[in-house]
């Protein structure tokens, strides 16, 4: 029984990978990706593998176009 902490208004929403590595090198193991609101809130998030972040960025920007 976990009460939500909020909610994301994904809709007109930017969201994408981040790579934290100052040399620019990509690292599998972070996982991260952000996502910028339309009202320019950044959040940023960590998936538990690669193919999770590249499912979760996908999902969340057909969400941001359909608003569902």
């Amino acid at each position: 029984g976990e009460d939500p902490l909020g909610a994301l208004h994904l809709r007109g929403c930017v969201v994408t990978s981040v790579e934290s590595n100052p040399d620019g090198k990509k690292s599998d193991e972070e996982n991260l990706f952000e996502i910028i609101t339309a009202d320019e809130v950044h959040y940023y998030l960590q998936a538990a593998t690669p193919k999770e972040r590249t499912e979760w960025i996908k999902a969340i920007q057909v969400a941001s176009r359909t608003g569902k």
